[in-house]
């Protein structure tokens, strides 16, 4: 199985349906090279993945995950850790509100990497046609932002991610 196939299968058993692309879509992403697609390994063995895009004013991680066989290990935080000290960039991430247990210790798990959870509504555009927009949060690093610099990222990530105008 190759490495691509491998992250793939963490991809789609981590996040649902309306929060990832699908395989031609993702696909095509793979092309544009503000993408890149971080394997995270642990000696030979293919831990998670990070999915960033290098924007001009910050890193956006589009999505983050641990192949459910580590989980709760500690390797999530030693990678997040690893790739923060990696940039000076400010970083955005989008996470679920915190309406479910697992939503809220994602939220935590971040919070303890001092990302800060913003609090001004925001929706990710579907990816696809059939699907529906999904309400979330953004939550940065290594700051909170204000108003203004939340609508000057939305707008570029709609822009730049989502490809909405």
């Amino acid at each position: 199985m190759s490495e691509f196939q491998k992250i793939w299968k963490i991809y789609e058993e981590s996040f649902p349906k309306s929060e990832r692309r699908n395989l031609a879509l993702q696909k095509e992403v793979l092309k544009n090279p503000r993408y890149h697609l971080r394997p995270l390994y642990e000696g030979k063995l293919l831990i998670g993945f990070l999915a960033t895009w290098e924007l001009d004013e910050f890193i956006f991680i589009e999505h983050y995950a641990i192949d459910k066989k580590y989980r709760g290990q500690g390797y999530g935080k030693k990678f997040l850790r690893n790739f923060l000290k990696s940039t000076d960039k400010s970083i955005i991430l989008e996470v679920e509100k915190p309406e479910t247990m697992i939503a809220k210790k994602r939220i935590l798990f971040y919070k303890k990497l001092h990302f800060h959870c913003n609090p001004f509504d925001y929706v990710q555009p579907p990816y696809e046609e059939n699907q529906e927009p999904v309400p979330l949060l953004l939550m940065t690093y290594p700051d909170p932002i204000s108003q203004d610099a939340f609508k000057n990222i939305k707008n570029k990530l709609y822009q730049e991610v989502y490809g909405r105008g």
